[in-house]
């Protein structure tokens, strides 16, 4: 980047040119927000915040919750 000296002492500064390309821009930025996405979700899933799941009916233990309600 370049600087002149103006006559009245202060220093101007040549913008620095740096063509960009919206589309690429767009991209990055829906990967950036996927990726961090993902990993918040790991992070969520690691700290067993999904630990009070109720059991698939599928397994023992869901099939009696299931009669247990149903009986009550």
């Amino acid at each position: 980047m370049s600087s002149t000296r103006t006559a009245s002492g202060t220093i101007e500064r040549s913008p620095a040119v740096r063509p960009w390309n919206p589309k690429a821009a767009c991209a990055a930025t829906l990967v950036l927000v996927f990726l961090v996405g993902a990993a918040a979700g790991a992070l969520v899933m690691d700290f067993k915040v999904h630990r009070n799941r109720i059991p698939s009916f599928e397994t023992a233990a869901g099939k009696a919750l299931y009669f247990e309600r149903m009986q009550r």
